[in-house]
This record gives C-alpha cells, sequence and structure tokens, in this order.
C-alpha cells in the first residue's frame, strides 16, 4: 500500500470516528472556509459520544446550520444503524428538502468509503419516512409544524429551524399551534433517553430554544452573533464567507434594531412600546420647501423629483381612507399630503381626484381589497393624464408589513414639522394614529402605518437606486 493510500485510509478513519473529521472528509472547502461550525460538530460528537443528552445551536442565517446537521444525521445512523431520527421543520416542503439531501448523502461515494455498511432500503424509501437494510423500522422521519408526524420512535430528536420569520415568532396563534404540535407530536414520539438536538435562527424569546434555555433543558447550548467585538473594539463579520463586515452592517442600518438582535445577534428582545415615536421621525418644512423649489426654479435648478402615492381604501365602517403622497429625492422621502377620513366614497372619492390634479404624482398604487378596486376603477375614469394608477393584493400580514418597512420609514421618510400641522387636519389626525401603533401590533387602528408601508414598499421598489 503507498503512503497516498495509507494517508486516505487515516483520513477515513478519522472521519468515521470523529464528526468535524467527517464535515471535512465530505466537503472539504465549505467547512474550511467556515471554521466556527467546528464548536457545533464537537457539541454534536458529545451527543453520540453519550457525555451530554441536549444540545441548542443559534446561528445567523445562512451559516450553514441546517446543512452541518444533515451530515450529522447520516454520521450518527452510521454509528446507530438499526436506530431511527426524528427531524422536524418549519413546514413539509422543507422537511421534504432536508429529508432529500440526507439521502443523497447516504448515496454519495463519499460517505460509502467511511460506512460502506450502510444502504438505503430498497423498499422503504418514501421522503417522508424512509429506512436502512440495518433498520428495525424506520432510519429517518419528520415534517413541518402542524403536520401529521408518520413514523415510529425516535432515538434522536431534532427541531431545525421551527420559525420562518418575525411573523411566526409575534404570532400567538402560530406560538399556541407550535407549543401544542410540539407536546403532541414531536415529543411524544420520544423513545426513553431519547437525545435531542434544538438548531435554529432566533426571532423570539418566546421560541423553542429560548424557552429550553430559560428552563435549564441544555447541557450545551452555542449562541453564535453575526458581529463580534474584535481587540480593537471595532464590529466585524464572525465569518467572512457567510456575509462580509459590510454586508452585516448595511443589514443592521436597514432593518429594526430589535429584529437584528434577534434574527442576527441571536439575543431576541421583547417588542414593546410605540413602533414610530414622534421623537424619532424626521421633519421638514413645507413652507422652506416651497420657497426653495420657487428660488430653484427661478434659477432653473430644480432637481429631478419623483412622487408616488398609496392609497389604502376603508374597507369596513370602521376604518379610515388613508392616503399618502411621498416626494422623493436625494434619498428623502417627504410626506407633503395626506388624506385620512371615514367619509363614504362621495367624499373620499373628490378629495382622492383633487389631490391627485394638485400633487400630479407619476405613479399611485391601491390597495385591492374589496373596496380598493372599485375605487381604482372610479378613479381610472377621471382626467388624470399625469398619474399611472395601479392595483395591488397584499397577502402579507398588516402587521408584518408594517414592521419591515419600519426601519426604511424611519430612516428616509420626513413628516411635516408639528407647527405646522393643523389641529384636527387629516395630516393630524394621520399622524396621531401612526405615531401610536404599537411594536407588538396590538393597536386597534392600523390605517395610518399600513398607508405608510405601502408607500415605502412601493418606492423602495420603483426607485432603489435612489437609496444606494
Amino acid at each position: 500500500m503507498s503512503e497516498s493510500q495509507i494517508l486516505f485510509q487515516l483520513k477515513k478513519e478519522k472521519a468515521r470516528r470523529n464528526f468535524w473529521y467527517f464535515c471535512l472528509f465530505l466537503d472539504t472547502d465549505f467547512f474550511n472556509k467556515r471554521i466556527f461550525l467546528k464548536e457545533i460538530a464537537d457539541g454534536l460528537q458529545k451527543i453520540q459520544d453519550k457525555e451530554i443528552n441536549s444540545f441548542s445551536a443559534s446561528l445567523p442565517p445562512r451559516a450553514g446550520k441546517s446543512y452541518s446537521l444533515s451530515l450529522f444525521c447520516t454520521w450518527w445512523l452510521g454509528h446507530n444503524p438499526t436506530k431511527c431520527v426524528m427531524r422536524n421543520t418549519v413546514t413539509a416542503t422543507l422537511y421534504n428538502k432536508f429529508s432529500y439531501a440526507v439521502r443523497d448523502i447516504i448515496r454519495s461515494e463519499k460517505y460509502k468509503e467511511v460506512f460502506p455498511q450502510i444502504e438505503l432500503s430498497p423498499d422503504k424509501q418514501n421522503i417522508n419516512c424512509w429506512a436502512l437494510k440495518t433498520s428495525t423500522q424506520d432510519a429517518y422521519f419528520g415534517g413541518g409544524v402542524g403536520t401529521n408526524i408518520i413514523g415510529s420512535g425516535a432515538n434522536l430528536a431534532i427541531t431545525d429551524d421551527l420559525f420562518s420569520g418575525y411573523k411566526d415568532a409575534t404570532s400567538e396563534v402560530y406560538l399556541d399551534t407550535l407549543e401544542l404540535w410540539k407536546q403532541g407530536s414531536h415529543d411524544s414520539r420520544k423513545e426513553k433517553g431519547c437525545p435531542e438536538i434544538d438548531i435554529g435562527t432566533r426571532w423570539s424569546i418566546k421560541d423553542v430554544i429560548g424557552k429550553g434555555i430559560e428552563n435549564g433543558k441544555y447541557d450545551i447550548s452555542i449562541v453564535q452573533p453575526a458581529l463580534i467585538e474584535n481587540e480593537k473594539g471595532e464590529w466585524i463579520s464572525f465569518c467572512e464567507d457567510v456575509k462580509t463586515t459590510a454586508e452585516y452592517l448595511k443589514i443592521k442600518r436597514d432593518i429594526l434594531p430589535e429584529l437584528f438582535e434577534g434574527e442576527y445577534q441571536q439575543n431576541p428582545v421583547e417588542l414593546k412600546g410605540i413602533l414610530f415615536p414622534r421623537k424619532l421621525l424626521k421633519r421638514f418644512s413645507l413652507k422652506s420647501l416651497k420657497e426653495s423649489e420657487e428660488l430653484q426654479r427661478k434659477e432653473n435648478k430644480l432637481p429631478e423629483q419623483n412622487k408616488l402615492g398609496y392609497w389604502d381604501v376603508a374597507d369596513t365602517g370602521t376604518d379610515n381612507l388613508a392616503a399618502a403622497i411621498g416626494q422623493v429625492y436625494e434619498k428623502k422621502v417627504l410626506i407633503t399630503d395626506v388624506i385620512f377620513s371615514d367619509a363614504g366614497v362621495g367624499i373620499t372619492r373628490p378629495l382622492s381626484v383633487a389631490l391627485l390634479k394638485k400633487t400630479k404624482p407619476s405613479f399611485i398604487r391601491i390597495e385591492s381589497n374589496s373596496q380598493g378596486s372599485v375605487f381604482a376603477t372610479w378613479l381610472l375614469q377621471e382626467s388624470l393624464p399625469n398619474t399611472q394608477i395601479q392595483t395591488m393584493f397584499n397577502t402579507s400580514k398588516k402587521q408584518t408589513r408594517i414592521f419591515m418597512q419600519s426601519a426604511f420609514i424611519l430612516e428616509h421618510f420626513y413628516f411635516l414639522n408639528e407647527d405646522e400641522i393643523i389641529e384636527g387636519s387629516d395630516y393630524d389626525k394621520f399622524m396621531r394614529e401612526l405615531c401610536s401603533y404599537l411594536k407588538n401590533g396590538e393597536s386597534k387602528h392600523d390605517d395610518a402605518p399600513d398607508c405608510i408601508a405601502g408607500l415605502a414598499q412601493l418606492i423602495s421598489e420603483s426607485l432603489p437606486h435612489l437609496f444606494v
């Protein structure tokens, strides 16, 4: 046997004995660039060595946690060929993706170099629940939150990202569904002494990992923030191969601090208080704007401006029609005009036409709820040659949409100086509702924040180059 053959045999034996070396053997380039995953691998190794019985890890998105976990499933089965892994995730679609990935690894030539005795059962390879030739019942099964779990008892129980995002983490309905499903489906499948692994990105203090840490469930918990502080006191990326420092700093600037702390720093905090407090809103003077524009017009130096609008048409008797015009230039969105009224269409329709003729926006979007489509048809019948009108049906939850656009609004939107807002005017009522909207989404009225979020989404989609 040649020296290279001997070295290769040694590599295979190290990969069989040690999970980190297994990762390096199967995908050298990926894991050499992401050395931080060795800590995860060492924790998972302790599960197999029976040094611990519970383990959690929380990492930023795209760090490679699920890939590492898929490899661990195959390595663990290599050492426990008659036993069974249960792996559950947020949706059945994602579970299927992971299940395919684990099967493909077992079929690969590299895997067979380390565990030549492990083969898939030819008569039980359904993606929902499959077996090995050596399995006593099943080798791998699971599903998505809320689905029926098909399979036998689990000798290793895994949850891998049970939240799709902020919407799930802040939904009491989803949290209740998750708790009932976990107790009734996931936990009930565990055999005696079954080790538990929970891995995911943190979104809320109420998520599975958060509750586990609070209750002292885990023997080892690993927390990996996206930005870490170096010896100079500078914030740098924990791994430039995942995202660069510049990319993480940009994300930090673009989203709410609470969201960045949870999703990226793995340090979720409870969202409380006002989402758009008056003291944080940027202001402008309409009087000064008009004087400046008049001077620039005389000097033929008026900068290019884009005017866009958003209409959220009242859908029930308690709703207000909320409309806003944004004047965009130099990374600023000046909210110059609004309509905010609970009056019927006999009043809000002519008000809308008058505002469009006065401001001449190039484009407006109308939320096409049951009344929105009718309202848009009426406006299209008017003589508005300068304005393109589009309807759009929003499928996302209002609370989520408002929250996700809030960082852009706080950074780029400018509202009238308070001393220029007439008490009792539409602008005054609009701002009162906007500045009383709660971060947890429990406000009774949300027409103004929903309108401003719709305008923010329209502007960021239509004019992204202006905010680079």
